[in-house]
């Protein structure tokens, strides 16, 4: 019943509040097992380690963590995680392993969200096994912590928990790390880069490396080389293919030289991918289902902190909206992504644009600096999967609130209401030529105040064939009190606009001299019911068109 264990176990809990406990609700084998009850978890992104005693490396070759969990998800907001750690310093620095997994990877239920407090079925226990090397190791003894990460989703549970040395073996190959792919793919296929290392005593000159996307088929690839003990080496596979959406990529190992692996805690990796799919626009996000990141959209988050998520404490329309919480962000200097499909280009299609509302007031410091690092959202388009991105909108500080006062220190967290936003129409032709594109959606935080995002649509215009054939048209004909001169190009030479009644009276008339616009509008709202001359005097020629008010 002693929690930490007696011998030497202890707990890491900086905020002071829930943390590992024991449990009799639930276990592996026996009548009890360890908890991290995130589902009444209140504060988001909370560290908290179980650290073991102190392991002595004297003629050790590994340390073996071995542990049954089990855990399901609250939503696809909440990323809890689960790690496992090690500390060559006591426990004031904590390096990490191989073992990584949050949200559906960590998940041992199927993937179904369980949106009560969860309690494990048997079925829903996994076995794992974690390798640690003592190849790069030089101080003679480490702790070994189990690390959880707390985003207020559901109950993480351990059981079964063993710490094993491992003497040194002739054959004990490695997967240290899966390098390739990163971040969001643009197609469906990819080619997986991973690292591999050799914590064997003989030379490592062949190997067996697996690789399988989800639950699908094994791929291999032969590896030969001559890696010595303790070194490492990068490996490109071959050719994986996947459809859109998100994917767990697994790479393990086998048959090092041949023979069966002497150590097989370290022969097996994953990595959660995400690839984006081709979409036709429109494309629009309106957040109104719990599921986060969207359907077809993505997102990074390189800090492994806050990052964007929904919300339904705000919306523009609607329940939903997004809202990346720099607020309660630890961090300064921090950058997250919310990238969206990769939109196709269609030839046919005269402009594209995109819109959105954001929402957004200044932090208590500095709210009107222009020098000083504030919060700042920038929209970004990439033609080539995010290697080169081209800024198109990019606000920060005082002239990104939308609250009205650019000197308004804000020391509360900002919940805006419904007067308190801002649309935003962006024309993307100049940026993307004739070629996809995805459009990144880029906070970078310096801890102000939170920024919501709603209604994110980017659409196109298709105009009407006479438009393009004469160059401007007038519409709605007939029309009741106002009609528009639309231009297919600037009309740059244009000079005037004149319009005569049925008996060649001058009823209305605008000089531009080059400076007209695409849309213009004509108020007759004072004329009779008739047919009226529309004059339209260019640098070079005059057009005379007819038009019909009801």
């Amino acid at each position: 019943p002693t929690f930490p264990p007696p011998g030497g176990w202890s707990l890491y809990n900086p905020d002071g509040g829930l943390s590992w406990q024991r449990t009799t609700t639930t276990s592996k084998t026996g009548v009890a097992s360890m908890e991290l009850n995130a589902f009444n978890y209140t504060a988001t992104k909370s560290v908290d380690i179980l650290r073991s005693p102190k392991i002595n490396l004297t003629n050790v070759d590994s340390i073996n963590v071995s542990f049954d969990v089990a855990y399901a998800r609250y939503s696809t907001a909440s990323q809890d995680s689960l790690q496992i750690v090690y500390s060559t310093d006591c426990g004031v620095t904590w390096q990490k392993t191989n073992y990584n997994k949050g949200g559906a990877s960590l998940a041992t239920n199927g993937g179904s969200f369980i949106t009560t407090s969860y309690a494990p079925a048997p079925k829903d226990w996994r076995h794992e096994n974690v390798g640690i090397s003592t190849c790069n190791i030089s101080v003679s003894s480490i702790l070994i912590g189990v690390k959880a990460v707390n985003d207020f989703g559901n109950n993480i549970y351990v059981d079964n928990l063993t710490i094993s040395k491992v003497d040194t073996k002739q054959r004990n190959a490695a997967v240290l790390s899966i390098n390739k792919p990163s971040g969001t793919l643009c197609t469906s296929d990819f080619i997986p880069e991973i690292t591999i290392a050799n914590n064997g005593t003989d030379t490592l000159k062949t190997l067996t490396i697996n690789y399988q996307v989800d639950n699908g088929s094994i791929g291999t690839y032969n590896f030969t080389g001559s890696l010595a003990k303790c070194k490492s080496q990068m490996v490109t596979l071959n050719t994986v293919t996947a459809g859109p959406g998100n994917h767990i990529l697994t790479v393990f190992t086998t048959l090092p030289n041949g023979s069966a692996d002497q150590a097989t805690n370290n022969d097996t990796i994953s990595k959660g991918i995400s690839i984006a799919p081709l979409l036709n626009a429109p494309v629009f996000e309106g957040f109104e289902t719990p599921a986060f990141p969207p359907a077809n959209w993505s997102i990074q988050n390189p800090d492994g902190l806050l990052t964007w998520e929904r919300t339904t404490a705000a919306a523009r329309t609607g329940t939903g909206s997004m809202v990346i919480r720099n607020f309660d962000y630890l961090a300064g200097n921090t950058k997250d992504d919310f990238i969206s499909p990769v939109i196709k280009y269609e030839p046919l299609v005269d402009s594209f644009f995109v819109s959105f509302d954001y929402s957004y007031s200044q932090g208590v410091q500095y709210p009107g600096s222009t020098t000083l690092p504030l919060d700042t959202l920038e929209l970004q388009l990439t033609q080539d999967c995010g290697v080169t991105f081209t800024s198109v909108w990019k606000k920060w500080g005082a002239d990104l609130q939308t609250i009205g006062d650019r000197n308004l220190p804000n020391s509360t967290p900002f919940v805006p209401n419904g007067s308190q936003w801002k649309n935003i129409n962006i024309y993307l032709n100049p940026f993307i030529g004739t070629k996809d594109f995805q459009l990144y959606f880029v906070a970078k935080s310096n801890k102000q105040n939170n920024l919501y995002l709603d209604n994110i649509n980017i659409y196109t215009k298709i105009l009407p064939k006479r438009l393009k054939d004469q160059g401007y048209l007038l519409y709605p004909s007939p029309f009741r009190n106002t009609f528009t001169l639309r231009n297919y190009q600037v009309p740059t030479t244009l000079q005037s606009v004149s319009i005569y009644n049925s008996i060649g009276q001058l009823v209305w008339t605008k000089a531009y001299n080059g400076s007209g616009y695409t849309e213009m509008p004509v108020d007759l709202s004072n004329q009779a019911a008739g047919v009226y001359m529309v004059k339209l005097k260019y640098t070079d020629h005059t057009v005379e068109t007819r038009i019909v008010k009801q």
